[in-house]
């Protein structure tokens, strides 16, 4: 499906054909809102090379989805598969909504995840010895079993090819209740922020 070629806000996932279930979705030059709503495999969302106008990929309905009442994924697996990717997300224009229930989105701690030691600056985790494909495998698995990230605490990894960004969607004490976004291509961000910028991705 094509969306976007003039412009347009889709305030529902279902106005604009999204099923929920790893839709391929492809952004034209017109300024365009898009809420997704995968719960089983994440979109595959490509926002226009080169574009200028800004771009806005609301979350905010799959974090309603995982916060309630069995919503959290039934393992690790699950959450991997409905990561929701976005290719050429720009982060001097675009931006990410994400969070549930009126709560602002803030950048995480290190006390947000477990297993691994991880130093969090600025939204951005780095730990020692983990890099590239090795560090990724490390906090997609320390986000799947943390019970202490908070609700809509983000944090992100880099891998040096693309970003993860995991947002907290539970009550405190359950597993699997974060969901993902990888904006694909995207490895030059220094930061989370409700400011964006150049070198800083833009949360709402």
């Amino acid at each position: 499906m094509t969306l976007g070629t003039i412009g347009g806000t889709y305030t529902a996932a279902t106005l604009a054909g999204d099923t929920g279930k790893g839709d391929v979705i492809k952004f034209g030059s017109g300024q365009s809102y898009l809420a997704v709503s995968s719960f089983i495999k994440g979109d595959q969302i490509t926002l226009l090379a080169g574009h200028t106008v800004t771009d806005t990929i609301d979350t905010t309905l799959i974090g309603v989805h995982v916060a309630g009442v069995g919503g959290q994924y039934t393992n690790a697996a699950a959450q991997k598969a409905d990561i929701t990717q976005i290719t050429n997300f720009h982060t001097n224009s675009d931006i990410l909504k994400v969070g549930f229930s009126g709560i602002a989105p803030h950048n995480g701690t290190a006390s947000d995840l477990n297993g691994h030691q991880w130093t969090v600056r600025n939204g951005l985790v780095t730990g020692a010895g983990l890099t590239g494909a090795t560090g990724l495998t490390a906090f997609l698995a320390d986000v799947a079993s943390s019970t202490t990230f908070a609700a809509n605490d983000m944090l992100a990894y880099n891998d040096g090819v693309n970003t993860y960004i995991a947002i907290g969607d539970h009550v405190a004490g359950t597993a699997r209740g974060e969901h993902i976004v990888e904006l694909v291509g995207l490895h030059t961000a220094t930061a989370l922020g409700i400011a964006g910028g150049v070198n800083t991705i833009d949360i709402a």
